[in-house]
């Protein structure tokens, strides 16, 4: 399993559906790590209070911070197979690199996180610097796993997360061989696959929390896919075989039941209108030629029907609800920079030659 380029496919309805069945059935949260998100990078915010940009990253890296990330890595076994390796040897090492760590993250994650990079969009290069800190944590072992793992939680859309369990470290010792698959595989899948996945998972998300405002604005919709879709290609449809260990103390036909129910998911229609037809009746303020700087719901080319740049959107539903999305390009594999779901305002940023769609919001460009 550690050859890129016999696993760096597609990835397909049915491989993420096996990887949520099994994430569900291994006991794991029902909210794929939707509070985790939340708490672990605004630590010392309320858990449901929107944070602005201008101090998202401010706690990072506090006291109580490393407490919280440590510990709840600790449990999750991120630390295992080092001799000598104790909590306290880990929380004494990171107090010796907080300051220069934190100095990286300044200078190569905040840049791309506030640019809105994901890894599909991002070289692994930029993000190799702050990566070889991070082993320090574990006395820079060869093993991805808690370099991911910690890295993911400080950067969820940037770092993806690997796990042997899981999905057999297909990357090998290497997590540049592992960054590089899910992004290989997650370029090449069909863009109506990727736009029923994310679809799919914020609908399993909110069966859990309820309400989309409690669902984190930046939940990283691309590499939670991508690693559901590895983990449905690592272990297969688990529900065939009625002798799996999985079914020693759960009922297996209850996760038939939730497969078919993900297998049936019907997603809102991928967008496949001309933009001539989806802008009309936008007729707010402009700037150079035909860009606006202000509009509302529809899809638009970004340098051409609106500017780039930074624009804040305001709910226009009576419930408050926002969703948008930011396109490379229109058609089957186009790549999916970043999707959101959410409640209140919203924040983002739109770069010349890409597509922007929106739904329930009027924008507004940010000086």
């Amino acid at each position: 399993m550690n050859n890129n380029a016999s696993w760096e496919q597609p990835f397909t309805k049915d491989e993420f559906v096996n990887g949520v069945v099994w994430w569900l059935a291994t006991g794991w949260p029902t909210d794929f790590h939707n509070n985790d998100y939340k708490v672990m990078a605004y630590h010392s915010h309320p858990r449901n209070v929107k944070i602005s940009r201008d101090n998202m990253f401010s706690e990072m890296f506090s006291e109580q911070w490393w407490d919280y990330i440590l510990n709840t890595l600790w449990e999750w076994q991120a630390f295992r197979g080092v001799k000598g390796l104790t909590k306290h040897v880990v929380r004494s090492r990171a107090r010796s690199i907080t300051d220069s760590l934190k100095q990286e993250f300044e200078i190569s994650i905040k840049p791309l996180l506030t640019s809105m990079e994901n890894v599909s969009t991002t070289e692994y290069k930029l993000i190799e610097s702050f990566i070889q800190k991070v082993c320090f944590l574990k006395f820079e072992t060869e093993s991805p796993v808690m370099a991911s793992k910690f890295g993911h939680f400080c950067a969820p859309n940037l770092i993806p997360v690997t796990d042997e369990a899981a999905l057999g470290n297909p990357g090998g010792k290497n997590l540049q061989n592992y960054f590089d698959l899910i992004k290989g595989c997650w370029n090449k899948t069909p863009h109506e696959v990727k736009w029923w996945q994310q679809h799919l998972l914020h609908w399993c998300i909110l069966d859990t929390v309820k309400d989309a405002a409690l669902v984190w604005n930046q939940f990283p919709y691309i590499t939670k896919c991508a690693e559901l879709s590895l983990i449905g290609r690592n272990h297969g449809d688990i529900t065939v075989d009625v002798n799996h260990k999985f079914w020693y103390d759960k009922d297996i036909a209850s996760f038939v039941k939730i497969r078919h129910i993900l297998t049936d998911y019907i997603a809102p229609p991928y967008p496949r209108q001309n933009l001539s037809d989806s802008n009309t009746g936008n007729q707010e303020s402009r700037v150079s030629g035909n860009q606006r700087r202000t509009f509302k719901d529809g899809m638009f080319k970004v340098g051409e029907e609106i500017a780039a740049g930074r624009y804040l959107g305001k709910p226009t539903t009576s419930n408050g609800e926002i969703f948008f999305e930011r396109l490379e390009y229109l058609g089957q594999k186009g790549v999916l920079p970043q999707t959101y779901f959410g409640k209140g305002q919203a924040w983002v940023e739109v770069k010349d030659g890409e597509y922007f769609r929106s739904e329930g919001a009027e924008w507004h460009f940010s000086e």
